[in-house]
């Protein structure tokens, strides 16, 4: 059931002074702690939504309580969820795709989509074609009083159990100030902030909250990017034509902020332009409770023969052929809940002298799982439940001092992770069944120590809304109030949650995160996941025309589809490239998914007409005064090939939509293009957009309908691509 709010909850700054022991107005005062924390609940929320060129994000209304955003609380990362044009599934230059520039203006939420082609055919200077193709996936990050929210000091995070808070006890003032604090926590624990545009070498600084000017450790902060351009990284400009076309876009931000972006262009054969591209990044915080004790920073090397543990004394966890080196100990002393990020920084490792080296994300080709070797022994993977390591990669383990397995660790290029209760020290290995016949190496691993996180002991309960009426003057406050409040405080601190980001490629599937606060086990359909290109490698042919990249919002599958033009030949599909992924999970909600646009080359032995032009474009309209009729005026499409097809006036009759305006789309089922001359054709009126965005369907247009009437719809096209928003919250 998705989480849902009465009354729109607000912010306050409540000092702690106002709550020591002879002061007035409790009620009051403890009221704004229970809103602070039903505010943390909301704080932030994630919009998804497809937008072309020229078209500008909707402001977004929260599903949870109706809370109208305005721009200035929003923040814009996107994805390329296809390079075609959306109108006809397929690109409108000629040759391949040559360089492009994406953007969405934070300020405005206009987005803007430039992408050029280029043909290696005749005059290569002048085959050159300037398009607006492009579709983006927009994650509207909306954050309540973004840059209005003021904290005096950065609050910190003590866990409350209910035992002060029981029925003829009083509530001791430090257990009041220690909820005011945590309530305050809940609401800045998690932030999103935009970091401004990077490109090759440069370096992300650490983030600073607008709300009260707390510096993030990097072992706090997740980034995601979105591309930008893919010419120089100082500039957007037209590349050399001596460079080709594009052959690969790739991109990433190290755990410390280092920026990588890489462009290779060819012709027939390849011409790197090594340190191109720019991309947007977005830092995805989490605040550590309390600073740790035990903080430290420590480099060490992983040669290509170590295990990630002792199988003699872990019986439990046992791998392989019982061959390698001792684990290499990170010396570091740990605390439970304490962040660690790990960073391979360098070295690839082979695992024969038959095999390529890898680096610490090991062999993509070779992702061990819970498979077997050829002896029906297990790798190291088997114990690490959705780990997409290769073989050869970087893993390890959380151990006790003595080396006892306490949570084994799917490293690869390194992220931030949590120490598990129980673990003292953490050691790293080679994901491999036998490596002693490994050669390479070492890795290189960069590991530092962060903060505690958010000790919480939840008590079953879920986040109740609590009635206002309970704070009036003269009314009795009872322990079972503030008890739920403790209980919503806790759950507003694990809302949301951010995993990954992670690298995916074609067929995979996200897998279900836990929650390293409570082992709370998220199911899909409170994940939203944000995606961008991670690299268009590995090149099954050299140029690439189109690409398509989507993780269903629903599934978590995610789906690579590229056009590429193989020399000599027509294009040809394939399903290279991988996506970056950043889970944010938010508890009990609901996140529905994305129509996938579908990729439509043209028939290359002929092929039927695609649409040109509707004529009038706007032919759906609710006239004053009818609240249950919708009309659609009579038109003619246009199509590539010539030909016009006719489509009859219709009229539909829907529900009043009383108080709640109501958007309808208009569609008419055509898939042999020859319109109402053969008889009337089934048209229809929903309130889902599926059919617009389907082909063999006439989308005549959208509109909202209202009681009062007196309203033009949008213009149509087929199939149609609308600023769709779905929402997670």
């Amino acid at each position: 059931m998705a989480f849902t709010l009465t009354n729109v909850p607000g912010f306050a700054d409540l000092p702690d002074v106002l709550l020591d022991a002879e002061k007035f107005a409790l009620g009051m005062n403890v009221a704004r702690i229970s809103g602070n924390a039903a505010f943390g609940m909301v704080r932030p929320e994630i919009f998804v939504g497809l937008y072309k060129d020229g078209e500008e994000v909707n402001l977004p209304i929260s599903p949870i309580d109706g809370y109208a955003y305005s721009r200035n609380e929003l923040l814009y990362a996107w994805g390329l969820y296809s390079s075609v044009d959306a109108g006809s599934g397929w690109k409108s230059g000629n040759g391949d795709l040559w360089f492009a520039a994406w953007k969405v203006e934070q300020a405005t939420g206009k987005v803007s989509s430039v992408e050029y082609y280029r043909s290696s055919e005749g005059d290569v200077s002048a085959n050159t074609a300037q398009t607006k193709d492009g579709v983006l996936v927009v994650f509207t990050i909306a954050q309540r009083q973004k840059d209005a929210l003021v904290l005096s000091v950065p609050p910190a995070y003590v866990d409350q159990t209910n035992a002060d808070l029981q029925t003829d006890h009083a509530v001791h003032t430090g257990v009041l100030k220690a909820l005011n604090r945590n309530a305050k926590f809940s609401v800045v624990g998690s932030e999103i902030i935009y970091c401004g545009e990077f490109y090759n070498g440069q370096t992300v600084p650490r983030p600073v909250s607008p709300a009260d000017g707390y510096i993030y450790e990097y072992n706090e902060v997740r980034f995601m990017h979105s591309w930008r351009w893919t010419t120089q990284g100082t500039s957007f400009q037209q590349p050399d034509l001596a460079f080709g076309q594009l052959n690969r876009m790739e991109a990433s931000v190290g755990l410390t902020g280092a920026v990588t972006t890489n462009i290779i262009m060819a012709f027939d054969h390849l011409l790197s332009t090594a340190g191109w591209g720019r991309i947007a990044v977005f830092a995805f915080c989490t605040r550590a409770a309390s600073p740790a004790s035990n903080t430290g920073a420590a480099t060490v090397s992983v040669g290509s023969h170590v295990k990630p543990w002792e199988w003699a004394i872990n019986a439990a966890y046992d791998y392989g052929e019982h061959t390698g080196q001792a684990p290499v100990i990170v010396p570091l002393p740990l605390v439970a809940g304490q962040t660690v990020l790990i960073e391979a920084t360098g070295g690839s490792v082979a695992v024969s002298d038959s095999r390529s080296a890898y680096n610490a994300a090991g062999d993509p080709g070779s992702v061990t799982g819970t498979s077997l070797n050829g002896h029906g022994k297990r790798y190291p993977t088997y114990y690490m439940p959705g780990s997409t390591l290769g073989l050869g990669g970087l893993c390890g383990a959380w151990t006790d001092a003595a080396g006892h397995v306490i949570e084994p660790l799917s490293v690869g290029l390194g992220n931030t992770f949590t120490a598990p209760a129980g673990a003292t020290q953490l050691q790293l290995g080679i994901n491999d069944d036998e490596p002693n016949d490994n050669r390479g190496g070492p890795f290189t691993v960069d590991v530092s120590l962060g903060g505690v996180g958010p000790e919480i002991v939840l008590s079953g309960a879920d986040f109740a809304e609590i009635d206002p009426v309970f704070f009036f003057p003269g009314e009795e406050l009872p322990a079972s109030v503030m008890a739920q409040i403790n209980s919503n405080i806790k759950e507003a601190v694990c809302r949301p949650e951010f995993f990954g980001p992670a690298t995916y490629s074609n067929g995979a599937t996200v897998p279900l995160p836990k929650s390293p606060i409570d082992d709370y086990q998220y199911s899909r359909d409170e994940l939203i996941y944000i995606y961008d290109w991670a690299t268009t490698a590995p090149e099954t042919y050299v140029r690439f025309v189109t690409l398509s990249g989507n993780v269903n919002q629903a599934t978590g599958y995610v789906s690579t589809d590229m056009w590429r033009q193989p020399v000599g030949h027509s294009p040809r599909q394939t399903h290279d490239g991988s996506l970056r992924v950043l889970v944010a999970a938010f508890r009990k909600s609901q996140a529905p998914a994305l129509a996938p646009i579908e990729t439509q080359p043209p028939d290359y032995t002929g092929s039927g007409g695609t649409f040109s032009s509707m004529s009038p474009s706007i032919v759906v309209r609710q006239a004053a005064g009818e609240a249950t009729t919708l009309r659609m005026d009579a038109f003619d499409v246009l199509w590539t090939t010539g030909i016009t097809s006719s489509y009859d006036a219709r009229a539909f009759t829907i529900p009043d939509p009383g108080a709640t305006p109501v958007v309808y789309y208009v569609t008419i089922y055509d898939p042999t293009q020859v319109g109402d001359s053969a008889g009337a054709l089934t048209a229809y009126c929903e309130t889902t957009s599926t059919r617009a965005k389907t082909a063999g369907y006439i989308f005549a247009g959208k509109i909202i309908a209202t009681h009062a009437g007196g309203n033009n719809g949008g213009p149509g096209g087929t199939p149609g691509i609308d600023a769709l928003l779905v929402v997670v919250g």
